[in-house]
C-alpha cells in the first residue's frame, strides 16, 4: 500500500510500469519520455482518487495484460479508458 499519492514526471527512460499498486491518493504520470513504443504502462491499480497521465512520449497505455485500474475519483487523460 502506497499511502499517498503518486507523481511520475520528467523520466527519460526505456521503460516504466505502474502495475498492481494500492495507492492511497491521486497518481499523475506526466511528461515523460520512453524509448520503447509501449513502455509506458499502467494497469492493475487501485487509486482511492484520481489518475492523470498526460504527454506522455509513447502516450500511457493500459499494458498487455487488459486488467483497468479501479479508481475512486476521475481518469483523465491518456488514462482515462484502462
Amino acid at each position: 500500500m502506497i499511502g499517498q499519492g503518486v507523481t511520475i514526471t520528467n523520466v527519460k527512460s526505456c521503460w516504466m510500469g505502474v502495475i498492481r499498486n494500492s495507492v492511497g491518493g491521486n497518481v499523475s504520470i506526466r511528461n515523460n519520455a520512453f524509448a520503447d513504443p509501449d513502455a509506458s504502462e499502467v494497469f492493475s491499480n487501485t487509486i482511492a482518487q484520481s489518475l492523470t497521465c498526460s504527454n506522455n512520449s509513447p502516450a500511457a497505455n493500459g499494458g498487455d495484460s487488459g486488467a483497468s485500474n479501479v479508481v475512486g475519483g476521475n481518469k483523465l487523460g491518456e488514462c482515462a479508458l484502462f
